[in-house]
């Protein structure tokens, strides 16, 4: 049997066939935010500032505007608040693309 310590969990685990310790995927979080004139927000996503591969979800007005049940245009506070709002549905959408293998995903 092998003694393997696992430095992320801080632990010993004893398996028969090597380490039985599964590293863990780190966090997905949103890492940055930047909102231009045009109305688009950008939202980064990513396990860190120093993410290499960040994954950016794109918002338009016209999504904005679809999802809030509101005609164009929609101001920049609007767009802003919605992303806010609605933070846990958009890294749910970022993160399902991500999984497909883009770095980036426009909502029209």
């Amino acid at each position: 049997m092998d003694q393997t310590y696992c430095k992320t969990h801080r632990e010993v685990s004893v398996a028969a066939k090597g380490p039985r310790c599964v590293m863990h995927d780190p966090e997905f979080e949103l890492i940055g935010s930047d909102g231009l004139f045009s109305g688009l927000r950008h939202l980064r996503y990513g396990t860190g500032h120093d993410d290499p591969t960040p994954f950016t979800l794109t918002l338009t007005p016209q999504y904005v505007a679809r999802e809030i049940r509101k005609t164009l245009p929609v101001s920049y506070l609007k767009i802003q608040r919605y992303a806010e709002r609605n933070a846990d549905k958009l890294k749910a959408i970022a993160k399902s693309e991500k999984g497909r293998g883009v770095n980036a995903h426009t909502l029209q």
